[in-house]
């Protein structure tokens, strides 16, 4: 045992993640790490064995650190090697990817001075690159690892540069939350607009242009994503499609291929094995 180790914080060791994996992509000598954590749990104070880019795909949670920051959908932040944080989720399940590099990607200065401190940059959520590299790790097929590594670059130089940086509005917080609050059940566009402060028209304008997709949208996605987490557990397709909101199970189903590329019952049988 290392004498001068914290024994209240736990060890990663090098190029392993935290959460539930949904799979991994390498190629390249860069490895993304795609994690699920579920809502409302936490991970306690830990540190990882090598530096890593963490890049927030949905959810959101909060990390305590030197400084306590509020992660969600765009937010990279840089951990350099043996960096104590621990997480705080949020209530809906957050997906990230975690970015690990081999050696030679390091000779690159820009590179190394990201990874070297501790830091959050924000990319706007609407950033092609984000959706990019969402896609690449869902499809997972021949083309994936390098179409991966490209939208990792892409991000990367938009961290490095600063620009493509978020300027969502300061309500957007709010009314996000008011929906993950109650995702089965959210609250009436009239209700958002109270919470936000602003007209109802201007809130779907305004929503809009910050996400890159509408608060029905959104809504219905977070519904989703409850209904992934489910899907783990003992109720029925049709139940777990009248619990999150759904008109039936086929129009669950629907919407559940399109978010996930497979049917409700084979993503039960996929967690399954």
């Amino acid at each position: 045992m290392h004498p001068s180790r914290d024994l209240s914080v736990t060890h990663v060791p090098a190029r392993v993640s935290l959460g539930d994996g949904l799979g991994d992509v390498a190629a390249h000598g860069l490895l993304a790490s795609h994690r699920k954590h579920d809502g409302a749990g936490s991970l306690p104070r830990h540190e990882h064995g090598a530096a890593y880019l963490c890049v927030v795909l949905a959810g959101g949670y909060a990390q305590a650190a030197t400084r306590e920051i509020d992660c969600r959908r765009g937010s990279l932040v840089a951990h350099p090697a043996g960096h104590v944080h621990a997480n705080r989720f949020g209530a809906q399940s957050t997906r990230c990817v975690n970015l690990y590099f081999d050696a030679h990607w390091l000779d690159d200065p820009a590179l190394a001075g990201l990874l070297r401190d501790y830091r959050e940059v924000r990319l706007d959520p609407r950033d092609g690159a984000l959706g990019r590299l969402e896609r690449e790790l869902m499809m997972r097929d021949s083309g994936s690892a390098l179409g991966a590594v490209g939208a990792v670059l892409e991000i990367a130089a938009r961290a490095v540069r600063g620009d493509g940086l978020d300027k969502t509005p300061v309500w957007l917080g709010r009314v996000r939350d008011a929906i993950a609050a109650n995702p089965a059940r959210p609250p009436d566009l009239s209700a958002l607009a109270a919470e936000a402060g602003i007209h109802p028209a201007h809130l779907c304008r305004a929503f809009r242009a910050a996400t890159g997709e509408t608060i029905g949208a959104y809504s219905r996605r977070m519904r989703l994503e409850l209904a992934d987490m489910m899907i783990a557990g003992e109720q029925s397709i049709a139940e777990i499609a009248a619990a999150t909101g759904f008109y039936d199970q086929a129009h669950f189903a629907r919407w559940f291929r399109r978010q996930y590329g497979v049917a409700p019952g084979v993503r039960r049988m996929q967690r399954a094995s």
